[in-house]
Order: C-alpha cells, then structure tokens, then sequence
C-alpha cells in the first residue's frame, strides 16, 4: 500500500497537472518515498509531467519506474510504464524499432499476469506501429489480435479505436477506400457514444486522406465541422496542432491566401502559448 503521506503529495501534484507545481509535489513524494513501492508509483506520474518538456528525462524515469515497479510486484503498472516508454521513443524520437520492442516486453508482461485490457491496447498499437514500417501484413495481425482480445472484453470502444488504427494502416498503404471505410465505421460509433474530442481526432485523419483525394466538398466540410468541434470539446494540442497544418496546407495549396494565413495564425499562436507553459513540440 502507498504511504499515506507520499499519497497526499501525488494527489495535491494532481491537481496541478502539467504545471511547475506538480513536480514540486512529486518531488516530495519521492524524497518522503519508503520502499520501491512508493518510488516507483511516484516516478510513474513523474512520466507526464517530461513526456511534454524533457524526453531524455521522461526515458530515464520510465525506465527506472519499471525496475521500481517490477521489484515491487506491481506488474500491472510495470508493464504499463513498458508502454508508456513505447509511446516516447516512437512518437517523441520516432524510433520505431524502439516502440515495437517495448510493446513486445509489454503484452509479454500483460500475459504473464493475464491482464487481457492492456494486451489489447498493445496490440492495437503495435499493428501500427507495423502500419508505419510498411509491414503490413503483420500490422493487420496485429489488429486482428486486439479485435479478438476487445471482443473478449466485450470493449466496443477498444474496437473501434482498432478500426481507426486499420484505416490509418490501410492509409499508409494508399488503399484508400478501405481507409476511408473503417475510420468512417469509427466515426459512427463514437458519434453515437457523443465523444467529440474522438470524432475530431478522426476527423484529422480523415482530412488527411481526402485532401490526397482532390475531395474539396468533403475537405471543407470536415474543416467546418472540426472548426464547430474545437469550439465545444477539449483535444490533445498534437490534435489541434494537426488540424491547423492540415488547414493551412489545404488552402495554401488551393491559393486561398486569406484562410491559409488564418490557420497559420492559430497554429503559431498555438505553438506560442505551449512553449510558454514549457511543453516542447517538434
């Protein structure tokens, strides 16, 4: 069990998340630490803290975490801190090698402990993963390992998250059509469920591929209807920042001066208020 007063310094860090009072706090928490136990859930919210300012610094604390954890016997977090490491080295590095070879040591650990969820989360991930190394045979696999694991769980949301991930790899394929048929079955779904920040993150991708396409009525209608979005729901500042290239480029390259400059304008001042707060994007 955690020490009661580590726990107090974790949650008072909470209620600062992403800000220079949370590591304040965890700081504290780690020099209050009594066993590897302690430490190593400490370290484990230190995570997120520099996954956003420092990535050398957020490696080297997930990596001691796990060994923390491990000693512990707190596998179930173990191996999601394997995770976590997965996601920085591919999408702060772009190593992808690194990625998989995490994902691999996770959904290793997920099935010793029989931890049927986070295996499929892995799965899903790693499929693409494969999807962006152009093996996509084996990302398919992979997609089919999380299918099957979700539909054990009977996780909808987990399958549909999966047919996101097939149609961003049939998209790195350029087939297309298919792309398009399973990020628009996801789309419904989280439609249905009401879960706009989800829709929007779609929507990116989808953008993406009809912009390809020459689809200029799909184009701004999926601008317009992301534009309503950003206006009703919070979203990652990756997705954001994803959305105003993706308008910027759009109209760059049609010639529209005007709505071009507009979207390079919040993507610029976007980028401004992020490196204010000490949050780095590459």
């Amino acid at each position: 069990m955690l020490s009661a007063n580590v726990k107090t310094l974790i949650d008072s860090g909470r209620r600062h998340f992403g800000k220079e009072q949370q590591i304040i706090f965890l700081n504290q928490a780690m020099a209050a630490s009594q066993n590897t136990h302690d430490s190593g859930i400490v370290m484990y919210n230190m995570v997120a803290y520099y996954y956003v300012r420092d990535t050398a610094m957020a490696i080297n604390i997930c990596k001691q975490a796990y060994t923390h954890l491990s000693n512990a016997k707190q596998y179930k977090l173990a191996a999601i801190t394997l995770s976590n490491l997965a996601f920085i080295y591919e999408e702060k590095k772009g190593n992808i090698d690194s990625a998989v070879y995490y994902s691999n040591q996770s959904i290793q650990m997920c099935n010793t402990i029989k931890d049927t969820a986070q295996a499929a989360n892995m799965h899903k991930y790693k499929g693409l993963l494969f999807g962006m190394k152009g093996a996509y045979t084996e990302a398919k696999k992979e997609i089919d390992s999380a299918l099957l694991l979700y539909g054990y769980k009977a996780d909808s949301s987990g399958m549909m998250v999966s047919y996101n991930n097939l149609g961003r790899i049939y998209a790195y394929a350029k087939q297309y059509d298919s792309a398009l048929h399973y990020l628009h079955i996801a789309k419904s779904y989280w439609l249905s469920q009401r879960i706009k920040s989800r829709v929007f993150n779609i929507n990116n991708t989808i953008l993406g591929l009809v912009v390809k396409t020459h689809n200029d009525t799909l184009t701004n209608s999926l601008l317009t209807e992301n534009k309503k979005l950003l206006t009703e729901v919070g979203v990652t500042h990756t997705d954001e920042l994803a959305f105003y290239k993706t308008g910027y480029d759009y109209h760059f390259m049609k010639g529209n001066a005007i709505e071009a400059e507009d979207y390079l304008v919040l993507y610029n001042t976007l980028i401004i208020k992020l490196k204010q707060k000490g949050i780095c994007v590459k």
